[in-house]
Parts: C-alpha cells; sequence; structure tokens
C-alpha cells in the first residue's frame, strides 16, 4: 500500500516476512557497521519510491542518514501491517546495549544503531518460533572460541556443559572457520571488532600459527595448541567406542580393542567404519553421535579437561 497523503512518505511496505528477515539479520553474531548497513541501504532500495539516487549515491549517506531512513520505511511498515505503532524502545536499548558490550564501536559507528524502530510491536505480532535470535531477550557472546573444523563446535559445548558450565547461558560462541591457514586472519579481525575474549584452538600441526599468535595476542586472549595432532587425538576411544555402538550396535558392536593406540583416532575410525561396513566415516556425523550420548561422569583426558578449564576461565 502506498499513502495518497501528501504529507507522508512515499514508501511500498515491507512484508512481515522481509521485516522478520531483517531483524533476524541485525542480530546475527557479525560486525554492526558492516550488517547495519546492508540492511539499510537494501531496505532503502527496496521500498523508496521513486527511489531518486542509485544504490552507489546511497551507499555514501552519512550512518545517521541511513538509520533515519531505515527507521523510517521500517515504522511506516509496521503501523501498515499490525495497525499501530509503539513508543517503547527498550528492546532497541536491549540491543544498542548488548552490541556495544561486545563490539568495538565508536562513536560514528553508533549513528548506526536503530534507536527509534518499533521492534516491539512486530514482535509483539510473531509467533514464539518466528522471533529472530530470541530478540525479546537478545544477548551477545561473551566468549568466542575459534576452531579449525566441525569436530569442535559439535562436542565443546557438550564436554562443556558435563563439566557443570553451560556454554548459552555463559555467552560461550564456538566458530569453526573451516582451516588453520584461515585462523590466523579471523583473529586479527576479531580482536579489532571485539571487546570480548577470544580462545584459539589448533591442531598440532599447526606450530607455526600457534607462535604467530602468541607474539600478538590480546592479554584477555589464550591460544592452546593440541599437543598429540587434533581433537579426535584427545577424545578418549571409550567415548568413541559408546557413540558408534549408540547408532550401529545392530551392525556390529564394537570394543575398545578395535583402536590402535598407535594410529591417529581419524585413521582408527576410518579403518573402523571401513572394516565393520559402517559405510563412509564423516567427522561430523561422528562428532553428533558423541554430542547424543554425552552424560555426566564420562572420563575425559587430562588435556581435553584442560580445554574446557581455560575456555571457562576465559
Amino acid at each position: 500500500m502506498i499513502s495518497n497523503n501528501k504529507n507522508e512518505p512515499k514508501i511500498k511496505p515491507m512484508p512481515k516476512s522481509e521485516m522478520i528477515l531483517a531483524l533476524d539479520r541485525i542480530s546475527r553474531f557479525k560486525f554492526p557497521e558492516k550488517k547495519l548497513k546492508r540492511v539499510y541501504i537494501e531496505t532503502i532500495c527496496a521500498h523508496s519510491i521513486p527511489l531518486k539516487e542509485k544504490k552507489t549515491d546511497i551507499e555514501l549517506w552519512d550512518n545517521k542518514a541511513l538509520a533515519d531512513k531505515f527507521t523510517e520505511i521500517w515504522n511506516y511498515s509496521v503501523k501498515e501491517n499490525f495497525k499501530e505503532l509503539n513508543q517503547d524502545f527498550s528492546l532497541n536499548k536491549k540491543y544498542i546495549f548488548q552490541e556495544n558490550a561486545c563490539y568495538l564501536l565508536n562513536k560514528t559507528i553508533l549513528e548506526l544503531m536503530p534507536e527509534k524502530a518499533d521492534f516491539k510491536t512486530l514482535i509483539k505480532n510473531l509467533n514464539k518460533n518466528e522471533i529472530p535470535n530470541n530478540f525479546n531477550d537478545y544477548s551477545t557472546p561473551k566468549k568466542i572460541v575459534l576452531t579449525e573444523g566441525v569436530t569442535e563446535v559439535t562436542v565443546l559445548p557438550e564436554f562443556l556443559k558435563i563439566s557443570g558450565y553451560n556454554p548459552i547461558l555463559n555467552g560461550v560462541k564456538i566458530i569453526s572457520i573451516g582451516g588453520k591457514s584461515r585462523l590466523l586472519n579471523h583473529y586479527n579481525i576479531y580482536k579489532k571488532q571485539l571487546k570480548i575474549p577470544i580462545y584459539i584452538l589448533l591442531d598440532k600441526d599447526a606450530q607455526s600459527i600457534y607462535d604467530c599468535l602468541n607474539n600478538d595476542l590480546r592479554p584477555m586472549d589464550k591460544a592452546h595448541i593440541i599437543s598429540c595432532g587434533e581433537i579426535e587425538d584427545i577424545i578418549p576411544a571409550n567415548i568413541f567406542k559408546n557413540a558408534i555402538n549408540s547408532e550401529f550396535k545392530l551392525q556390529y558392536k564394537i570394543s575398545v580393542k578395535d583402536f590402535d593406540k598407535t594410529q591417529p583416532m581419524v585413521k582408527n575410525l576410518h579403518d573402523i567404519f571401513k572394516e565393520k561396513g559402517f559405510g563412509e566415516f564423516k567427522k561430523a556425523k561422528v562428532a553428533q553421535l558423541i554430542a547424543n550420548i554425552l552424560k555426566n561422569g564420562v572420563t575425559l583426558s587430562d588435556e581435553l579437561s584442560q580445554i574446557i578449564e581455560e575456555i571457562k576461565l576465559l
């Protein structure tokens, strides 16, 4: 709907689905300047009628102008969709407080913050499962764990839980970088953007990266290099045995004796899956099997226990 009132802005209202997506995008773990500018510019380009400036020109607007125009479009869309407009900006204040607690924000970036966009009316009109990133109780991470692969992202939260430390309640975000070669670059970016501590977990073969990191770590950050390979090598064989049996015991029940202590754990797992007819070994699948069977009282290796304590104390 486009207003016929000459005193009102000519705006194409955002549909509810687009508003949900926009709220999701601005509440993701990403540096605020980047995520907010992208959402604002796309919204302005899609919903200003007529679009008097090219996208490349809008990209040059100052932050306050972008925030003001986005807020104008957002609030107009709220009114069109829900026939009301709320002046309670408590959710906005919580969002801004959390972003400022997590990220290093200067005065110019703070001008991007959506102080007067009516998020509350949208949230009020959504089902609980539609609310992006639990925006009613929005919170940013309190510490970051950078890892090389998918196994750590899946199993570390479960190891933290059985140690009596809930990673969600304590604001721990575990991020897989997708390979050791990218860890140094990601750390250098994050340390310039974040106020919160960063823990970096590396495989044994990343010694040179570990040495570079240790020469350039912030005092609040910590790097740990696994002493004997990769994370699979410090997870006890008994845990792998129980996880695999939970899935394949009707085909073949394995024992700890099926693991060759002289071989890396990943090679053991490849061999076991092939020899026992379990199909192709996939790290992500086995990591999920481990996460599913972990219970309090499980005995961890000394180094895995050390890593868990280091993350908790960071």
